[in-house]
């Protein structure tokens, strides 16, 4: 009985991955929203993490809803298209608030740097990324999957 159960787990079809469709139409370029998504949750949108802090496909920390909610509106982490909307709006915001940044860092490699900690602030938070730099493995990671 347990190794028919087993056999049953290992060959199971692993969840759907979201059709790439989805991720189009925001601000945010349609591979940096799949490759968070996918490194986040493997795509799916009912999955909890950092102690039930961190909710559905792409992971959005709970404690920061209502302020999510105020500045982008209601949504439910567990909804797919909510969830990317969310992340096009942290996206977007990040990179408005790096643009701050912008007279004291070289310009000929800004743009790409500006970009790496806009994604690494995901999982870091944008001061995280900033005074410990993006997170390689991160930053790679969604850069891979979102391909």
């Amino acid at each position: 009985m347990i190794r028919l159960l087993l056999a049953l787990l290992l060959t199971a079809p692993l969840a759907a991955e979201p059709a790439p469709s989805i991720f189009s139409g925001y601000a945010t370029p349609a591979p940096i929203l799949r490759g968070i998504v996918l490194t986040e949750s493997s795509g799916r949108p009912h999955v909890v993490g950092d102690d039930g802090l961190s909710e559905g496909a792409a992971q959005l920390n709970r404690r920061y809803h209502a302020e999510r909610a105020y500045w982008w509106g209601d949504f439910d982490p567990y909804n797919l298209r909510d969830a990317i909307r969310i992340t096009d709006g942290l996206f977007q915001a990040n990179l408005r608030a790096l643009q701050m940044a912008e007279g004291c860092i070289d310009p000929s490699t800004w743009a790409a740097t500006r970009e790496l900690i806009a994604i690494a602030a995901h999982r870091q938070g944008l001061w995280g990324a900033l005074r410990d730099g993006a997170t390689g493995w991160y930053v790679s990671r969604v850069r891979m999957l979102g391909k």
